[in-house]
């Protein structure tokens, strides 16, 4: 458990039918990390808020609380049924650097003034943004990426993305509040319950 949510508690503010709302913040309340998840069963549909930004993401079908969490788990597949989110992307500067030298190894092998080719991959690298990735945004970068590089069919944003932190966040605080509340190993109640404490 990351050490973000070591004083975390979990409470149901709010459960009717398919419909749960559930508060999972700090023991002193204060707001630090804390995370309010809005999910329904029926259309498997989440919504999260709070300290560490907001997420909609839907599986479009029916499944229990638990198997959410379990699909949630699996971030690679879950971030696929993101409808809208917070930055959900990091990009490293370096490992960027490091796939387009690798996609351009060929043009660097066939030049013989190897000071234009790194001119090439700096023109490029300038249009590198920690929020989303490279660019090609100036007209230089774009006559190196297509034209000399030939890069056309590989998507620039792709080089160097990771998935951000706060998605791994969210599905492990949504782990651990279910289990806070005894929801992962049994089945629930399906009443109506208000401000349920764990």
């Amino acid at each position: 458990m990351t050490e973000h949510f070591n004083t975390h508690k979990a409470s149901i503010v709010l459960h009717d039918g398919d419909i749960w709302v559930i508060d999972f913040k700090r023991a002193d309340g204060r707001p630090h990390y804390a995370v309010r998840f809005y999910i329904d069963e029926s259309i498997s549909s989440v919504h999260i808020e709070g300290d560490l930004g907001y997420c909609i993401s839907v599986f479009d079908s029916r499944n229990s609380i638990q198997d959410i969490s379990a699909m949630i788990s699996n971030v690679p597949y879950w971030v696929g049924k993101f409808r809208c989110s917070s930055d959900k992307y990091i990009w490293d500067e370096s490992e960027v650097l490091e796939k387009l030298e690798d996609y351009a190894q060929n043009v660097y092998e066939a030049l013989d003034d190897k000071e234009e080719y790194f001119e090439m991959i700096q023109s490029i690298m300038d249009t590198f943004s920690d929020t989303d990735g490279l660019m090609i945004n100036t007209d230089e970068a774009y006559h190196n990426w297509f034209t000399v590089l030939r890069l056309e069919e590989l998507d620039p944003t792709s080089l160097g993305r990771k998935v951000h932190p706060r998605v791994y966040l969210w599905a492990e605080a949504l782990n651990i509040a279910l289990d806070q509340l005894n929801m992962l190993k049994q089945d629930i109640n399906k009443t109506t319950n208000y401000g349920e404490d764990c």
